[in-house]
């Protein structure tokens, strides 16, 4: 079980477990092959570490400095490890964390070094970066509305109860990427319409684990709730694709027009260019120094050395 404390930690303090401990009694082997991207999981009472922020205490602590910023409806801190942690409280960000929230806090594990030893464990055991944010929530209030992530989540409830709406099937090909574009407000639709959900309470300690592109929504039962997501991108196809793109660019050849389009012509011009193009990619795509570039970047995202892109 997570002790919740409010003390205030050692800004070099470590720790030291593995991703086998936080998914115990599930193998690493079997969550792979059987949890991976395919569906969710939930494990009680984690002996997860200390973190020393399961209380608001706690996180008026550690956010000495930050700044408040305000979008819409909801309000957010962005941490900048620059901040200095010996500055008062901002007023404002005092008074909302007073009342429970909401906020959320983007990237915590940059000033939190326990909270960035947990986010590199889950690193290296999914083989993914992973970014960190935690979500304080008074009662019955919604940390977000329905949606479905293009990331892996992995969740630690800290304080509270947090009840999360779960769909049962998976928008397939989520993914973060600037060569691909996704209709949120479709799938959306079609998950309010077609899915099936079911309810998990998550309490203190408990851990959760969903798939990308599974629908989702969390809601405070308790006074308030405090609870860290890890986001976990690990590479896809379209990575590969945009290392050999940018590799391609570099290359004059590409960059030359195609030949006149005739009417009427067979084109046999333009479809030879085409075939130049697509040996050409063929040749980028298994260069020996393009794919050990590749492997060496997904070695260093799996050691969970790389957080950002």
């Amino acid at each position: 079980m997570v002790r919740l404390i409010g003390t205030r930690l050692p800004r070099n303090r470590t720790v030291d477990f593995s991703w086998q401990s936080l998914i115990d009694p599930i193998s690493i082997g079997q969550f792979e092959r059987d949890y991976f991207s395919k569906k969710p999981l939930h494990l009680k009472a984690r002996h997860a570490p200390e973190t020393g922020l399961g209380t608001i205490d706690g996180w008026r602590e550690i956010l000495r400095g930050q700044a408040l910023r305000i979008e819409g409806h909801r309000a957010f801190v962005d941490i900048d490890p620059a901040a200095d942690p010996e500055q008062t409280l901002a007023t404002e960000l005092d008074t909302l964390l007073q009342q429970g929230g909401p906020v959320i806090v983007n990237k915590i594990d940059k000033i939190h070094p326990v909270v960035k030893s947990i986010a590199s464990t889950i690193a290296t055991g999914l083989s993914a970066r992973t970014v960190v944010n935690a979500y304080i929530s008074p009662h019955r209030k919604d940390a977000q509305d329905l949606h479905a992530d293009d990331h892996e989540v992995v969740v630690l409830q800290l304080h509270g109860t947090k009840r999360w709406t779960i769909g049962s099937s998976i928008a397939r090909g989520m993914v973060a990427s600037n060569l691909f574009k996704i209709d949120h407000g479709a799938l959306k639709r079609h998950a309010r319409e077609h899915d099936q959900f079911r309810v998990i309470d998550l309490e203190p300690g408990d851990l959760l684990y969903l798939p990308r592109g599974m629908f989702h929504q969390a809601t405070s039962v308790g006074a308030v709730s405090i609870h860290l997501t890890f986001s976990a991108l690990r590479p896809t196809g379209l990575d590969f694709a945009e290392v050999v793109l940018k590799k391609l660019i570099t290359d004059v050849e590409s960059r030359d027009y195609f030949p006149k389009f005739e009417e009427g012509d067979d084109n046999a011009a333009i479809r030879a260019h085409m075939d130049r193009m697509t040996e050409r990619l063929e040749t980028l795509g298994r260069d020996d120094d393009i794919r050990r570039g590749f492997i060496d970047l997904y070695r260093e995202i799996s050691s969970g050395r790389r957080d950002e892109t």
